[in-house]
Order: C-alpha cells, then sequence, then structure tokens
C-alpha cells in the first residue's frame, strides 16, 4: 500500500512561479524599453530644436538689425520652411540691457556712511561726513551716466525654436552691442 512517486517532473506551483517571474521580467523589459524609445525621439526632437536655434542665433549674430526702440514692440517670427522643416517656428526678441538703480546696488540706507570715518584726524570730522556724500553724489552721476551709456549700446537678442503643436520651446540668448550708439561723457 505504499505508493511512493516515481515521476520526475515540476509540480503546478513550481510551474506557476516560473510563469508568474517570466511575465514580470517579460512586462519589465518591455516597459525598460518602450521608455528608451520614447527618451530616444524625444533627444532627436531636442538636438534638432538645439541645431535651429543655434543657427537661427548665428544669422541673428551675423546680421544685426538697427537696435532702435521699435524693434522690441513684437518679436520677429516665422518658421524654416527654406531648410525643409515647416514644423519648427522661431521667435527672435530684442530686448534693452536693464540695469538696476544705484540706491538699490548699494543699498538704500544711508546709516552704512555715517559714523565711519572716525579716523585719526580731529580736524576733518566735519568734512568727512560732507564729503562722503559728496563722493556718493558724484559716484550716483558717474554711475548714471555709465548705466545710460551701456543701456543703449548693449542689447539682448533672445532665440526661441519650437515644433507647432508643443508646448516644448529650445531658446538661446546672447548680448549685441549697438554699432551706431554713441557715449556720451557729461559730468
Amino acid at each position: 500500500m505504499d505508493k511512493r512517486v516515481t515521476q520526475k517532473g515540476f509540480t503546478l506551483i513550481e510551474v506557476l512561479m516560473a510563469t508568474t517571474l517570466l511575465g514580470i521580467f517579460a512586462t519589465a523589459y518591455m516597459a525598460a524599453e518602450g521608455f528608451n524609445v520614447t527618451d530616444s525621439v524625444t533627444m532627436k526632437k531636442e538636438m534638432v530644436l538645439q541645431k535651429l536655434c543655434e543657427n537661427k542665433l548665428n544669422q541673428t549674430l551675423l546680421d544685426v538689425p538697427d537696435l532702435e526702440d521699435g524693434l522690441t514692440l513684437a518679436p520677429k517670427t516665422g518658421n524654416f520652411s527654406e531648410e525643409g522643416l515647416p514644423e519648427y517656428e522661431y521667435s527672435i526678441e530684442f530686448q534693452r540691457l536693464k540695469i538696476p538703480d544705484f540706491s538699490k546696488i548699494i543699498g538704500e540706507g544711508g546709516g552704512d556712511g555715517e559714523g565711519g570715518d572716525s579716523g585719526g584726524d580731529a580736524g576733518e570730522g566735519d568734512d568727512g561726513g560732507g564729503m562722503k556724500s559728496g563722493n556718493d553724489a558724484i559716484a550716483k552721476k558717474i554711475f548714471e551716466m555709465v548705466k545710460k551709456n551701456v543701456e543703449e549700446m548693449i542689447w539682448q537678442v533672445r532665440v526661441t525654436v519650437k515644433e507647432k503643436g508643443t508646448d516644448f520651446p529650445f531658446t538661446l540668448a546672447s548680448f549685441v552691442s549697438n554699432r551706431k550708439a554713441k557715449i556720451k561723457v557729461q559730468i
């Protein structure tokens, strides 16, 4: 009455576990492969956007238009149909360089200069405070003059390229100099 199992093989549990593990590994591999393909397509589009944006920025830097206030009103737009890529569009924006006010750069508090100029000379105590504010006034005048000249001479150009129907832009920016601007020095 002793029956011994002499058949060799796998039990049902072992077969189900092997099938489950194979299914998990196959699913993970297919998901990873799908993400890899998606990332490759995205990277290809990014590289096309970068190349088009660099080319358009270089063309703009080689042929800079007259930099005047009318240029900042609306960006110049277009597409790349001449390169055979009409599904990509660009916009070129020009802006003046903005420099903050002198008081914001040095801090608006007047407590920095007061009482800090009490050196060893007793006779220059009163002039030290007046001299300090006089130096500040001269520094402010010089800063305002430099600010006006720099804002007139240096402009920023920003080129943005994107594929139509997507919200994924690629932007590059650079600075250009206004060759027609004159430096004005008046103190």
